[in-house]
Order: structure tokens, then sequence, then C-alpha cells
């Protein structure tokens, strides 16, 4: 997983360090239905913007996941996370 940092995350226990270190103020504000494409039954990409904020500072991403289902739960096989320029 790629998050808002350099450094790709592997592994459940990174990702969960990834977003243990999170400030306890930050949520998600706003995160729109992203645009969704079936790639497969069993797997589909999306693409959309969220915004995260942390108080009242805005942080506006954008988002992209793969989905792949596994015994009927999705699954997120890939994420990436990258701030926008402009909210």
């Amino acid at each position: 997983m790629f998050g808002s940092i350099d450094e790709l995350q592997v592994g459940r226990e990174a990702v969960r360090d990834y977003f243990g270190r999170r400030g306890p103020g930050v949520r998600v504000k706003d995160y729109p239905m992203p645009r969704v494409a079936e790639l497969a039954p069993d797997l589909v990409a999306t693409a959309g913007h969220v915004d995260f904020a942390d108080g009242a500072e805005l942080s506006p991403y954008r988002m992209t996941w793969v989905l792949v289902r596994r015994d009927g739960n999705w699954r997120i096989a890939q994420h990436h996370g990258s701030p926008r320029r402009d909210p």
C-alpha cells in the first residue's frame, strides 16, 4: 500500500502501523462514491476523491483501489492515495 508517504507498506502489520500513525483527530470529511470499473466478476478497480480533515485542516486526496472478492468478501488488493493540488 502507498499511503501519504513514499515508502511502500507491505503486509498487515505494516498497514496497521501506517494507519496507527495518523493523528487521533483525522477523519474522513467527504468521500463521494468513486468510479467503479468491473474488470472481472470478482475484480474491480475504483478511482475517486476523498477529503480528510484534522480539525479545521483539510487534506484533499485522490484514491484508487483494486478490490478482489474472495469467499464472498471484498478485499483491498491495491491501495493508492496521493494529495490533490486543489480542493
